[in-house]
């Protein structure tokens, strides 16, 4: 699995186990703000983290971000943090966890 986040405000996730070279809505998470970065937990391989330009770092659940959009909840966001505006210019996204 290979997740790559964008300054077009889109997480992708390409899966090399499938045949399939086009991807599927399913395999796409849109939001409102450039992406910054997407990492994948070490250890539990259905959680990752992503971060955006206005400040926000979230932890999803690639269960529930990357399925049917009627089953789709809230992108899969488990847990979301703001970082305050005054740090947004000089954060960079490290999470170790």
């Amino acid at each position: 699995m290979i997740y790559l986040s964008s300054e077009d405000g889109t997480i992708r996730r390409y899966d090399g186990r499938q045949d399939t070279k086009r991807l599927s809505a399913q395999s796409v998470i849109q939001t409102r703000h450039e992406m910054t970065d997407v990492k994948f937990h070490p250890v539990m391989e259905h959680l990752f983290a992503n971060s955006n330009a206005a400040g926000d770092v979230f932890l999803r659940d690639d269960r529930m971000a990357f399925t049917s959009s009627r089953s789709r909840r809230e992108d899969g966001i488990v847990q979301k943090v703001t970082y305050h505006a005054l740090y947004r210019r000089y954060m960079s996204f490290c999470i170790t966890l």
